[in-house]
């Protein structure tokens, strides 16, 4: 159920060729972040902090407008970066709205380079956590030189809150590694599979060449065999004509005509003699 949700959102015009782990796992990490929003939704109302609510709303239509998007041909590097781009605005506005640098949505920050890292390689990952340090040092700056973010949740729940956002951050973190691990196993399971066909391959090759060469021997031996029997053959004919004559010289008393004949005879014998040490 859950693969074909993920190849519903595949794009149309991908093949075999292209990288479908890459696309797979940019998918499901943005599936992972929508369901997550849309599971803060209940929290942020719960701890009364309904603007919250919203943006976590606004991120999971964004995330789900992104995916559909992507389905139609959209760039997979321009909407992820668009997408890494609003969950750092998001985890910003909650850190605001939730005490600044001592809330968990500070901790947050590092999942921008390992969601990078996943869905637009490890140069971009490199952008995203120099992006992560600069707004964690800018709430920084912001608290040590003017003035600390105030909660702006129901203090009272505040266990509850930190509870909960560590929980899904624990667990979305799991996630995410989840499909990276689930991914490369696969891809090795794959990369095994076709370094197995290709041993495959490669002995059926050897075998091949090993059978055309026995081939190639076999016709040479033939064919050096078949010379010295040609001759053999050959001269056996003649032989048994000279002899089937000189049978009729001798019945008709011609002596010399006959030794002339057993003397062409015993050459052909000689000549059938030397071609079979031949053979």
């Amino acid at each position: 159920m859950f693969n074909k949700l993920v190849n519903y959102f595949l794009p149309l015009n991908l093949s075999e060729k292209d990288n479908l782990r890459t696309e797979r796992i940019f998918v499901i990490v943005l599936m992972i972040s929508a369901i997550s929003n849309f599971s803060g939704i209940q929290l942020s109302i719960t701890i009364e902090i309904p603007v919250i609510g919203y943006l976590l709303f606004a991120n999971a239509v964004i995330n789900m407008l992104l995916l559909f998007s992507y389905k139609q041909g959209f760039s997979r590097i321009i909407a992820a970066n668009i997408f890494l781009g609003q969950e750092a605005v998001s985890f910003t506005i909650q850190a605001i709205y939730q005490g600044g640098l001592m809330s968990p949505a500070v901790s947050a920050f590092f999942l921008l380079p390992a969601l990078a890292m996943l869905i637009v390689g490890k140069r971009g990952a490199i952008w995203w956590l120099a992006i992560s340090l600069i707004l964690t040092v800018a709430i920084y700056m912001y608290e040590s030189f003017f003035a600390e973010f105030q909660i702006m949740y129901n203090i009272e729940k505040q266990k509850m809150f930190f509870l909960n956002s560590l929980l899904g951050i624990n667990v979305t973190i799991f996630l995410i590694l989840l499909v990276y691990e689930n991914s490369k196993n696969k891809a090795l399971e794959e990369v095994h599979k076709k370094n197995n066909d290709l041993i495959s391959t490669q002995s059926q090759l050897i075998q091949a060449e090993k059978m055309a060469s026995l081939g190639e021997l076999t016709a040479g031996i033939a064919h050096e065999i078949q010379n010295p029997l040609n001759f053999v053959n050959n001269f056996s004919e003649v032989s048994k004509e000279l002899l089937d004559e000189m049978k009729e010289e001798l019945t008709t008393g011609n002596l010399q005509l006959a030794t002339e004949i057993s003397n062409d005879v015993i050459q052909n014998l000689e000549k059938i003699l030397h071609h079979g040490k031949r053979a």
